[in-house]
């Protein structure tokens, strides 16, 4: 569910969670799953996350993925009119990041992280 409604999108950072950059978000996206398969939700639920980050991120656009828990789960739905037999727990925030927090410098060398074929 695409939410643009600024209102919304603070009252859902205020839930119980890990979802309060929605509050500064140009928009968000709240995931809704059928939760009928937890174990296959979860990985569907993760895949379409990515997909959207990475999409985002095609068109300039900064994202940060975030989780309601417990009570802020059907709280957030409660503020989004979700039926009770879908499930919510994933959500996605979308917007320009101001210019004094891009990252700048130099990046690290991808030999000083990333082993090949056997650690040393």
């Amino acid at each position: 569910m695409l939410v643009r409604d600024r209102e919304s999108l603070k009252r859902l950072a205020a839930v119980e969670g890990y979802a309060g950059h929605l509050a500064g978000a140009a928009a968000g996206f709240v995931l809704m799953m059928a939760g009928e398969r937890p174990e296959q939700d979860a990985f569907d639920e993760g895949r379409l996350a990515e997909r959207i980050m990475l999409s985002a991120e095609a068109h300039g656009v900064a994202s940060c993925i975030g989780w309601f828990r417990d009570a802020g789960r059907d709280e957030a739905k409660r503020i989004l009119g979700v039926p009770p037999d879908r499930m919510v727990r994933t959500a996605v925030s979308l917007g320009y990041p101001a210019e004094g927090a891009r990252r700048g410098g130099r990046r690290k060398p991808l030999q000083d992280f990333v082993r090949e074929e056997r650690f040393p």
